[in-house]
């Protein structure tokens, strides 16, 4: 809890003073009764009991009065609100290879996919490596054939994550990998936004091969659309998935893997000023998005707005509320008669 104006705090110290001191001066020359003794027998009442009542309303008006003039606030931490702070686009290749098993999660093989489900999870999220964007706009574009808006930067990273989570490999009929097209999907949400930095993080294990349709516009070239995200100012780093093994397994077929094209991402993350990593395993992939974690922290700072909700409206009401029992008490079984 906050205090947004403490310097009226110090008006507690003249409490006592504002209630004893009228007490003194309001006392008035009254007639004496020979043989008040005569009386000290007789058992008090309960209202002569509670004649320290209405002073102890007083002091207890005074003090909540004070306390709400020094509003007092409770922050609320789980609002937050974006303030151009990072943008990031994450583009994940789900083409058919990434069923390929030369990954492994928990000691257990694993698919290429599920293997970067599980770390992007964690690098939106967070865990003992990475440290999370909770501030930050983050979305998923996948793409095999054709591009596929998962979804939008958003700050709602609840419904991301399990965008994350039920990510599937594409079907044969959109078997492919288009990258150019994937990146300029990527850029359309991203120029929109406003941010201090702006990134797509390319993830991809093959090489750029999409399919040509009849009667579709030819898929844009990678390095042109690294020079668009260059001229926006987008940064773009690319990962390379997967081992530099030239055959792998699938449900007893063994099927060749194409490399990965080193050359083409190297060239679309220089362009931008960004960086290329090779991922051959799930360790090598944690690495990978640690440092890109590491990297933009360090070169943009978002700004969070926390909502502080006033707590000073029940002091009020209860200074009123004591007011109204002292006045009522004195003016009424408790009044002094002079």
């Amino acid at each position: 809890m906050t205090v947004a104006n403490p310097i009226w705090l110090l008006l507690l110290l003249l409490v006592p003073i504002l209630v004893i001191w009228p007490e003194r001066w309001s006392r008035r020359a009254a007639v004496r009764f020979p043989g008040h003794e005569l009386l000290s027998g007789l058992p008090p009442s309960i209202w002569v009991r509670l004649r320290w009542l209405p002073r102890a309303l007083r002091a207890g008006c005074l003090t909540f009065l004070i306390l709400a003039l020094a509003r007092p606030q409770r922050p609320n931490e789980k609002t937050r609100v974006y303030a151009e702070g990072i943008a990031i686009q994450m583009v994940v290749d789900n083409s058919g290879s990434m069923r390929i098993e030369d990954f492994d999660l928990g000691g257990k093989p694993a698919t290429r996919l599920d293997a970067v489900k599980d770390v992007f999870s964690r690098f939106v999220k967070g865990d003992e490596q990475l440290d999370g964007w909770p501030d930050d706009l983050i979305g998923l574009v996948t793409f095999a054939n054709f591009p596929d808006v998962k979804c939008p930067l958003t700050l709602s990273h609840e419904a991301l994550v399990h965008e994350i989570s039920g990510l599937k490999t594409a079907v044969q009929s959109d078997d492919g990998t288009n990258i150019g097209d994937a990146v300029a999907w990527s850029l359309e949400d991203l120029k929109t936004v406003k941010a201090k930095s702006k990134v797509i993080i390319l993830l991809t294990d093959g090489v750029n091969q999409p399919q040509l349709i009849e009667g579709m516009p030819d898929p844009l070239d990678p390095l042109e659309a690294a020079r668009i995200a260059q001229g926006l100012g987008i940064k773009i780093y690319t990962i390379g998935a997967g081992s530099a093994e030239g055959f792998v397994r699938i449900q007893g077929r063994v099927l060749a893997v194409p490399p990965v094209d080193d050359r083409l991402l190297t060239q679309m993350a220089e362009l931008t000023g960004g960086k290329y990593y090779k991922a051959t395993d799930t360790e090598g992939l944690r690495k990978i998005y640690s440092e890109i974690d590491r990297l933009e922290k360090t070169r943009s700072e978002s700004v969070v707005y926390l909502d502080h909700k006033e707590l000073f409206p029940p002091l009020a009401w209860a200074a009123l509320m004591m007011l109204c029992v002292e006045q009522f008490l004195v003016a009424t079984r408790l009044r002094r008669i002079p």
